[in-house]
C-alpha cells in the first residue's frame, strides 16, 4: 500500500494572528474617532472666535463710520453677541473707547453660552490729513512735520491681550 504524504503547509490564519490583527484595527479606529472629536471641538472653537470677531468688527465699523464729534456710548447686537462701547476718556483729537462683547465664547478651554471679552480702542480725529499714493504726507497734528502723525491724526488702534492692529486713514 502506498501511503500518501500530507502537506504540512498551513492554510489560513491562526486564531492568535486574527486576534492580534483585530486589536491593531480596533486601536486604529479608536484613534481616528478621538481625532474626529478633537477636530469637531477645534472647529467649534474657531467658529465661536470668528463670530465674536465679526461682532467686534461690526461695532468698530459702527464707531468708525460715525463723525468723530458724534461718537458716544452705544451698543449693537450681532447674531448671538451683544456689543457695547463706552468712551473712557477723550480730548479734541482722540477718544479712548472700551468695547465689551458678551456672547458664546471660550473660557478655560470650555465653550460657554455667555462670556464677556473687553477690548480697548483709540479713535483718533482725522483733522486735515493729506494723502499721496496711499501714504500720509501731512496732518495738522504733526508737531515736528516729519509725517509720522505724532501718535495722533488718522490712526485707529484696537487692542486685545497685548496684540494690536492698525488702520491708516490713507488706503492704497
Amino acid at each position: 500500500m502506498i501511503q500518501t504524504l500530507r502537506s504540512t503547509k498551513r492554510q489560513g490564519f491562526t486564531m492568535v494572528e486574527i486576534l492580534v490583527a483585530l486589536v491593531i484595527l480596533t486601536v486604529g479606529i479608536l484613534a481616528l474617532g478621538l481625532l474626529s472629536g478633537q477636530l469637531n471641538t477645534q472647529t467649534s472653537i474657531s467658529d465661536t472666535a470668528i463670530d465674536q470677531s465679526a461682532a467686534l468688527r461690526s461695532a468698530l465699523e459702527e464707531i468708525r463710520t460715525t463723525n468723530f464729534g458724534d461718537v458716544s456710548n452705544g451698543s449693537v447686537t450681532y447674531d448671538a453677541y451683544q456689543v457695547t462701547w463706552t468712551i473712557t476718556s477723550s480730548s479734541s483729537n482722540y477718544k479712548e473707547i472700551q468695547i465689551v462683547t458678551v456672547g458664546p465664547g471660550l473660557s478655560d478651554g470650555v465653550i460657554l453660552k455667555e462670556v464677556s471679552h473687553t477690548f480697548m480702542c483709540r479713535l483718533l480725529a482725522r483733522g486735515s490729513v493729506q494723502c499721496s499714493g496711499g501714504n500720509v504726507i501731512d496732518d495738522e497734528y504733526d508737531a515736528d512735520d516729519d509725517d509720522d502723525l505724532d501718535a495722533v491724526g488718522a490712526i485707529a488702534v484696537a487692542q486685545r491681550s497685548g496684540s494690536s492692529t492698525t488702520e491708516r486713514a490713507c488706503s492704497s
